[in-house]
């Protein structure tokens, strides 16, 4: 997918930025030609002196050259710009779900604790399953399986509160989620929403349809807190759940 993204951006943009640099040649040349002409006929009948004539030449060359040259070269060097913001983000998100890849997720969690350690006021980390996700894919298949997470990660990211939250997904099919800025309580609140939101959805994929449910974990992120201990922390209270049979939410710490 990106090295399409690559070809065809590059392709699609390099036929009229030559287009555009050829015109710019063509145009100021006739444009300094006739510059030139002029500083030269006006100097040779005494109107200005030699050293003006020069100074006039500079400043021609310099408006009907390097300034436009520079205009073109900055424009492309914002387009150039905007295509590589383009492909991180691409790189960020993962292709089945469109949320985060871990490496990304994580570096918005060490952001989130930064703000974290200066504010004082705490965010929490969600980690949760699909319950017995194994058993629907050998029933229905892997295009109905990769259908489920990708209506599961739509649902669960529309029950979080927009902007604020964030969702990654591991390699094991396991989905992540900060919760910015909550107490424990308003964690445990969200998680609950997300568990309710999608076990009362129908997922449905060619001709096939069912219901599923998750099991959730969290973790508090606080000003004491580190990343990778606070993922283990939601994590194991995901396996709590598990260990309930599924459709639960539990405090990693309790």
């Amino acid at each position: 997918m990106i090295m399409n993204t690559v070809q065809e951006s590059g392709g699609a943009s390099r036929r009229p930025l030559l287009d555009a640099f050829g015109m710019f040649v063509a145009v100021n040349a006739a444009a300094l030609a006739l510059v030139t002409i002029w500083i030269c006929y006006t100097w040779q009948l005494g109107e200005i002196s030699y050293a003006g004539a020069v100074l006039r030449l500079a400043l021609a060359v310099t408006t009907c050259v390097a300034l436009p040259m520079g205009v073109i070269a900055a424009s492309h060097f914002i387009d150039i710009d905007k295509l590589r913001r383009r492909l991180l983000a691409l790189d960020a998100v993962d292709d089945l779900t469109g949320v985060l890849k871990p490496r990304f997720f994580h570096l918005v969690l060490e952001d989130e604790l930064n703000r974290v350690i200066r504010s004082g006021r705490p965010s929490a980390i969600m980690a949760f399953e699909i319950d017995r996700f194994h058993d629907l894919r050998d029933r229905h298949g892997h295009e109905y399986s990769d259908a489920t997470q990708m209506q599961v990660a739509r649902i669960a990211h529309a029950a979080l509160r927009g902007p604020f939250d964030k969702m990654g997904r591991s390699s094991n099919n396991r989905f992540f989620a900060l919760l910015h800025d909550v107490s424990v309580a308003k964690a445990e609140e969200i998680c609950e929403r997300v568990r309710q939101t999608v076990s009362d959805a129908v997922i449905y994929h060619d001709g096939v349809s069912s219901y599923v449910t998750l099991s959730i974990g969290y973790s508090t992120l606080g000003v004491q807190a580190k990343v990778d201990e606070a993922l283990d922390v939601a994590e194991t209270g995901l396996e709590k759940a598990k260990r309930f049979k599924g459709n639960k939410t539990c405090n990693g710490r309790f």
